[in-house]
């Protein structure tokens, strides 16, 4: 997972400014910073490839099968999630890269009195929510449904 050298890059910094960040939870983009810089001290180029997301891009993942949250159904909409992948090998770490992956993301997000849902934690049956893929780059507001109604 390391590559030092790739987080000082050009491309990696470019890759910081992917993801739309724009009527995100601050204390979301605070974790986000926070997880992202984490990484870079440990020389592992980490970005965060989605934060915000509109009903439009929402509609066209769910219509490639990307998703099985229909527009209005992902935290994504109301910048209560963001999923954050490997600036090299992208969504492909093995599950103990991404239980790393996991764990930074909730140390981090202890000291910031956050509590996440991990994508990773969903399986094929359906735990957690029975409309969800595993999706181990996603992490989510634990109570973002309730959250969400309220933006």
């Amino acid at each position: 997972m390391q590559n030092k050298a790739f987080c000082e890059s050009e491309r990696y910094q470019g890759q910081q400014n992917r993801a739309d960040r724009v009527g995100a939870l601050p204390i979301l983009l605070e974790l986000e910073r926070k997880v992202v810089k984490r990484f870079k001290k440990l020389g592992i180029p980490m970005f965060s490839v989605y934060v915000m997301r509109s009903r439009a891009e929402q509609a066209e993942l769910f219509a490639r099968k990307k998703t099985k949250a229909k527009p209005g159904e992902s935290p994504h909409q109301y910048g209560l999630a963001f999923d954050i992948i490997h600036g090299v090998k992208g969504y492909e770490l093995t599950d103990r890269q991404w239980l790393l992956v996991k764990h930074i993301v909730f140390e981090t997000a202890q000291s910031l009195g956050v509590k996440l849902r991990w994508g990773g934690d969903w399986d094929g049956d359906g735990n957690i929510y029975d409309n969800q893929l595993f999706d181990p780059a996603h992490f989510e507001i634990a109570n973002w449904r309730e959250i969400g109604t309220k933006r």
